[in-house]
Formats: C-alpha cells, sequence, structure tokens
C-alpha cells in the first residue's frame, strides 16, 4: 500500500455526533501508525468531538517548509459554514510571520461552487471575505476541503480550490436534487515539494460492492 507522512481527515467524521463513533474513529485510524490531523464538520456538533486544541483556533501541521492550516468552518446549527473573523486574523498573521513558508489551508465546507445546486447553498457562508482575506498572498497554494462528496478543483487567482471524495458515499455531480453517485469510497493525495510545487491525485477504492440507496440523505 502507499505509505503517507500524514492524513487529513477534512469533517464530517460522524453522521451522529456520539462518543463512540469518533472513539471507533480514532481507533481505526491509530492502527495505520501514522500521524493523522482532523477538523469539524457540520455534523461534528457538541463536545464530543475529539479536540486537538484547547480552543477553536486553526491547527496548523508542518511539514519541510510547508505549513498547512487547518481551519474550523463549522458554523453551530447550520448545514453551510462561517471562517470566524479571529481565524481570518490568524490566516493573515501567521502568514506574514512565516512568509519563507508555503501555505495549503484545510476547511470543511468549500469556499466554491461545484454545480451541484442542491448543494451548493451549503458552501461557506462568508466565501468572499475569505477568498478576498488570502488571494494577495503569493505563498498560499491550494485551499482543501471535504462536504462535497465529490472530488472538484476549480482556481481563484493563483490559488488551487480543491474538494476530497467522501471516505464513504459520493454524490452525483452537477445535479439539481440529491443523487448519490456509483462511485466507490475516495481519497486525495498531495505531494508537497520544497520548491512550493505540488502534485495531487484522486484515488477511488477498488473492488468495493457500492449499494446505492437515494432515500437515505438525511441531514446532508
Amino acid at each position: 500500500g502507499q505509505q503517507f507522512d500524514a492524513i487529513l481527515s477534512s469533517g464530517d467524521i460522524a453522521q451522529q455526533p456520539v462518543a463512540q463513533t469518533y472513539q471507533h474513529y480514532l481507533n481505526t485510524i491509530a492502527k495505520l501508525q501514522t500521524a493523522h490531523f482532523w477538523i469539524r464538520g457540520n455534523h461534528d456538533a457538541g463536545d464530543d468531538f475529539p479536540k486537538q486544541l484547547p480552543e477553536a483556533m486553526p491547527l496548523v501541521v508542518e511539514a519541510g517548509n510547508w505549513s498547512l492550516l487547518l481551519l474550523d468552518s463549522h458554523k453551530p446549527g447550520h448545514v453551510n459554514g462561517q471562517i470566524s473573523s479571529m481565524q481570518l486574523e490568524y490566516i493573515v498573521d501567521y502568514i506574514h510571520m512565516h512568509n519563507d513558508r508555503y501555505i495549503g489551508l484545510v476547511l470543511h465546507h468549500p469556499c466554491f461552487d461545484v454545480g451541484t445546486t442542491w448543494l451548493d447553498p451549503h458552501r461557506l457562508i462568508n466565501t468572499d471575505e475569505f477568498l478576498h482575506t488570502i488571494e494577495s498572498f503569493d505563498q498560499v497554494r491550494f485551499v482543501l476541503c471535504g462536504h462535497v462528496h465529490q472530488s472538484f478543483t476549480t482556481h481563484h487567482k493563483h490559488i488551487a480550490l480543491m474538494s476530497c471524495p467522501s471516505t464513504w458515499r459520493q454524490f452525483a455531480p452537477n445535479q439539481s436534487s440529491f443523487l448519490l453517485d456509483q462511485l466507490p469510497p475516495g481519497y486525495r493525495v498531495i505531494q508537497l515539494y520544497p520548491n512550493g510545487h505540488y502534485t495531487t491525485q484522486v484515488h477511488y477504492i477498488q473492488d468495493w460492492h457500492v449499494v446505492v440507496d437515494d432515500s437515505d440523505h438525511e441531514g446532508y
């Protein structure tokens, strides 16, 4: 199998945010014996979500001369997301203090539309503010999100905006109403290079039998 330096889970670790689910997640990931980090999604409400920091501030994962800032876009009681003004200020301060480092930003909610009209309203509600905050920094190379259960890539100026497929079921692209895709669980691999270059590929689990039930979409 592939060897990774770290695993990032881009939120919605649980469908129902109960302690047993998070413990099962941590136990399963621990078997891989690899550094792993996670962020909160809209389903990850409540106090049972396993905290990596004492407060809702970005967790910074350093890899060579790269820094990945893991943001909390969870908005309590809402399906869509928001990046707090405190986190936006943190991003700017961090980049000013570490202007020799390349930056990737990771959050659960997308800051772009994927063309799936039932899903696009669930994106970051302060998308314009978020993009305006980061667009002037050359060292910001990409923004990575989850939430949309499909692989998608677009750009805002020099910054790549990418989504990860779900590690469970995928949403069919370009739909006006909820529809599950036939694709199996997937993940995105990102290879970071010292000169600020990166490569990325999306992989889907082979030999996985997908059972699609389009009625099972409560809470997405």
